[in-house]
Formats: C-alpha cells, sequence, structure tokens
C-alpha cells in the first residue's frame, strides 16, 4: 500500500505541475480533460498489447517479450489511470477496496461457470431480498414519497452500500444450510440492478459472506422465467421460493413450482403456488415432497 499511496502522490503533484488540478478547473475543463486523459489511456493500453503479445500470425512465429518494455507500459496505464480516478475525487484507498471487491466478483462468476447442470441435478431458486434478505427498511424509506423521491432514495441507498447491512430473515440462513445438506443446489436469483450500479455485485457478496447464507450460483437477472431457462435448465427445478406475486406467475409459466413466503393476496389457487409463511414452512414443505417422491421412485 505504501507504494501505491506514493504513485499517486507523484501523479498528483505532476498533474499540479502542468497545471491540470481538479480543484481549479470548471466543469467543461473537467470534461475536456478526462476526454484526453481517456484517450490518452487508449493509445496506451495499445502499446501495452504490442509490448507484451507480440505474435505475428503471417509469420507465425513469437517474438521475445522485453520485459522492460512492458514495465514501461505498465506505467504509462497507471500514469493515466490515477489520473482520470484523480480527476473525479477518487482516493487511493477506495480503489484498493474496489480492487479487492471486483477480485470477489470475478472469482464468484467463475464459480457459477463451472457449475454443471445436468437433468438429475437436484436444484432450488431462491429470491434474494424478502426470502434472504429483510428489505423492508428501504420499503419503509420510500413510503409516502411521491414517485421521483422514492427514485432518488433507491439510488441513493443502492450508491452508498445499503444492500450490506440489510436484516438477515429469520430462518433463512438455516434453512438454506439444511437444504444443501438434503443434496440439493442452491441458485439465488435477484433483480437487483448490477448493471446500473456497479459495486451491488461486490455488496451482495459481501452480505452472503457475513451471513455466512449457503449457495452455489447466483444470477442478477429481472425475469426469473428467463433466468430458469438461461442457466438451469436442462436440470428441473425442485421448487422456487420467491415472496412476490409477479415473480411467481412469470416462474410457474416454465413450470417451476413456487413456494410463495407471506402472500395472502393471491386470487384464488394456482397449482404450481404454495403459500408458505417462513422458512419452517418452506423446510417442511420441501422435506415432506422430497420424502413423498423417494417413496414413489422406491
Amino acid at each position: 500500500m505504501k507504494e501505491w499511496q506514493e504513485m499517486w502522490a507523484e501523479q498528483a503533484r505532476q498533474q499540479s505541475f502542468f497545471g491540470l488540478e481538479p480543484d481549479k478547473m470548471t466543469g467543461l475543463e473537467k470534461v475536456d480533460t478526462a476526454s484526453r486523459l481517456a484517450l490518452g489511456l487508449y493509445e496506451e493500453s495499445a502499446e501495452l498489447i504490442r509490448a507484451s503479445a507480440r505474435y505475428k500470425a503471417h509469420v507465425l512465429r513469437s517474438e521475445e517479450i522485453d520485459k522492460s518494455n512492458v514495465i514501461s507500459e505498465v506505467a504509462d496505464v497507471l500514469k493515466y489511470t490515477i489520473a482520470l480516478a484523480q480527476l473525479h475525487g477518487v482516493e487511493p484507498g477506495e480503489v484498493y477496496d474496489a480492487f479487492c471487491h471486483k477480485t470477489r466478483v470475478v472469482e464468484d462468476r467463475a464459480n457459477g461457470e463451472r457449475l454443471e447442470m445436468h437433468r438429475d441435478t437436484k436444484v432450488i431458486l431462491v429470491d434474494l431480498d424478502g426470502c434472504l434478505a429483510d428489505l423492508s427498511v428501504l420499503d419503509d424509506a420510500l413510503e409516502g414519497l411521491p414517485t421521483a423521491k422514492q427514485e432518488e432514495t433507491k439510488k441513493m441507498f443502492r450508491r452508498s452500500g445499503g444492500y450490506i447491512n440489510l436484516p438477515l430473515i429469520d430462518g433463512a440462513k438455516e434453512g438454506m444450510a439444511h437444504l444443501r445438506t438434503l443434496g440439493f443446489k442452491l441458485v439465488i436469483i435477484t433483480a437487483r440492478p448490477r448493471r446500473r450500479h456497479k459495486r451491488i455485485h461486490s455488496d451482495t457478496l459481501t452480505w452472503l459472506k457475513r451471513n455466512e447464507i449457503a449457495y452455489d450460483l447466483m444470477l442478477f437477472k429481472r425475469d426469473k422465467g428467463e433466468a430458469i431457462c438461461e442457466y438451469v435448465h436442462p436440470a428441473t427445478p425442485f421448487c422456487f421460493i420467491e415472496d412476490r406475486l409477479k415473480h411467481a406467475l412469470e416462474i410457474v409459466s416454465t413450470g417451476a413450482p413456487v413456494l410463495l413466503l407471506n402472500q395472502d393476496n393471491l386470487l384464488g389457487d394456482h397449482r404450481l403456488i404454495t403459500r408458505v409463511g417462513g422458512w419452517d414452512e418452506i423446510i417442511n414443505h420441501i422435506t415432506t415432497k422430497l420424502k413423498n417422491e423417494e417413496k414413489h421412485d422406491g
């Protein structure tokens, strides 16, 4: 970290030498400077590629890589990157934290890609908010606000890491751990807007780790029925644990049964939707169904 801090300070000194101190720039000057820095970063990234991967297809041979050239180009890329970060008031510690978070995200995606689904794979799908994480703190904050204010409140909640400190739904940790002992692969599917707010993925991983939630794959997908078709098939879901009727109806259209948590507003009965009041009922329903299927198969 010492070297990282020193690089940050050295780049700030150089920017000051060239009269490019962010605090002294107007908004338009910052936009212009960012454009020029981004172009420089693009050019230096291309130089780094040429220096570190000098393969020439037309002669079918690889040239020897000069390590000193690679080091020089890496330094150039870092200088432009740090200058861009400083332009927007980013501190080195913030970049370090984001780097660590991004590492966890990459590893989580890799683990998910290694998960193989077969026709006989036993899979249970679980919604996140309302089934594992208690989102009532945000719901309470939104109550009574006009639509525009609600959107701003949700945006600030997501940008400030609000997902990290959400309470755990009673019985969720123990329930997920028990389902894994029964031999199920556990897939969490959430509609959280990861693409609009990059930190949501790492914040969600932090929450899952902090609360020791057992799972095998996490998907960010607004259309949960589509997620089943894309990532779960050819396995047939044993059930989907969900707390919203809208998503439950999307899910049952794929043929997957739903355990609808804490919802009493279902109009009429649906053969694929079973209402449950909590994790004790969820576990009881799943174990009973599992025993009946094993008895039938036997």
